[in-house]
C-alpha cells in the first residue's frame, strides 16, 4: 500500500454541504481524516454551506482548478455519507489498477422499499437515465451517478474548466413551460465529462453508506429516515 500512498498522497477531500451535516456522517469524516494522516496520506478538506448546491461544487472545484500542483486526486463526498477508511482504500486500488479517472462507490438511493443504487445508465428509447439494481461486485462502465462517494482525477476538472470556465456544475431547467423540472448537477457534469472523453466507472465492490433524509411533495419538512442504512464492506 506504501506505493499506493505515495501516488495519491496529497488528497483533496471535497463536500458541499446543505443545511447541516448529519450526525453519522460528521463522525465517519472526522475517523477518516485521522486515518488519512496516521497512514501517511496530507488531505486537505474543504467544504461549503451554499444554499444552492451547483455553486458550491463549483467553489470547491476552483481550490482544485487554481492550485493544481497541490493535489494528486480528488475525492468528492457528499454530506449524508458514511463509509470506512478501507473502503476508500479499495476504490483507490481500483482506480490506480484499472487506470481510471472517474471512479464511484455503490451506495443505495434514499428509498427506504427499493435497492437501487446512485449510478445509472442511459435509455436510449425513454431518453431518460434508469438507476441500477444493487450489485454484488465487478466494475461497471455507467453513464451517470451521484456525487457520493466519487474519486476523481484532477485532470478532469481541469480539462473541464478550459471548455467550461468556472461554471462546471450548473442544474438546467429542462421541463416544458409550467412544469418544474430539472436535471440535477452531477448528471450534468457527468454528460460534460463524457463530452470531452472521460469514462465514468462504479465499483460495486465498494460499499457506502446512505443515511439523511428524504423530501417528498406532501410534506412541509424533510423527515429523516431512521430505519435505512446501508451497512459498509
Amino acid at each position: 500500500m506504501k506505493d499506493l500512498i505515495q501516488k495519491y498522497r496529497r488528497i483533496a477531500i471535497l463536500q458541499p454541504v446543505l443545511k447541516t451535516i448529519d450526525n453519522a456522517s460528521y463522525k465517519t469524516m472526522m475517523l477518516f481524516i485521522n486515518k488519512l494522516f496516521c497512514n501517511g496520506f496530507f488531505p486537505t478538506y474543504a467544504y461549503t454551506d451554499h444554499g444552492y448546491i451547483p455553486e458550491s461544487r463549483n467553489v470547491l472545484a476552483r481550490q482544485i482548478i487554481d492550485h493544481p500542483d497541490n493535489y494528486d486526486v480528488v475525492l468528492w463526498i457528499d454530506s449524508d455519507q458514511t463509509f470506512t477508511f478501507e473502503s476508500f482504500i479499495n476504490l483507490l486500488k481500483t482506480f490506480d489498477i484499472n487506470n481510471l479517472n472517474l471512479l464511484t462507490g455503490s451506495y443505495l438511493k434514499r428509498h427506504p422499499t427499493d435497492r437501487f443504487i446512485c449510478s445509472y445508465l442511459i435509455n436510449d428509447t425513454l431518453d431518460a437515465y434508469n438507476p441500477l439494481l444493487e450489485q454484488s461486485n465487478g466494475l461497471l462502465k455507467i453513464d451517470g451517478c451521484g456525487f457520493g462517494f466519487f474519486l476523481m482525477h484532477k485532470k478532469v476538472l481541469l480539462d473541464l474548466f478550459k471548455k467550461y470556465d468556472y461554471n462546471i456544475f450548473e442544474m438546467p431547467f429542462i421541463g416544458k413551460k409550467g412544469e418544474i423540472k430539472y436535471k440535477g448537477e452531477d448528471f450534468i457534469f457527468c454528460e460534460k465529462a463524457k463530452e470531452i472523453g472521460y469514462d465514468i466507472y462504479l465499483d460495486c465492490n465498494c460499499k457506502i453508506g446512505h443515511s439523511g433524509y428524504v423530501h417528498t411533495p406532501n410534506d412541509q419538512d424533510d423527515r429523516p429516515i431512521v430505519n435505512f442504512k446501508r451497512v459498509e464492506q
